[in-house]
């Protein structure tokens, strides 16, 4: 089974930073928002080009957190560590 991935997240873990990286097919503004485990909205911000960095030095512990990222056509929820 092939997966059809829309979203690419690079390191993972990672420890201040990643990069987020949207296929071609992506269309824009796309919104990113991070949610940690209890569902609370820790970060978020409208992308309008296809590879961008996102630097999360202070503003998470470490542990597990999903990156949703929408826009009118997609939704791609990704599981990404901080270390």
């Amino acid at each position: 089974k092939k997966e059809n991935s829309t979203v690419t997240i690079s390191p993972n873990p990672f420890e201040n930073s990643f990069v987020i990286e949207f296929s071609e097919k992506m269309t824009y503004p796309v919104n990113i928002e991070i949610i940690d485990n209890l569902g609370l909205k820790v970060y978020s911000e409208v992308i309008r080009k296809s590879r961008h960095k996102i630097i999360l030095d202070n503003e998470v512990q470490q542990g597990a957190y999903f990156v949703k990222a929408f826009n009118k056509e997609t939704l791609s929820v990704k599981r990404i560590v901080k270390n």
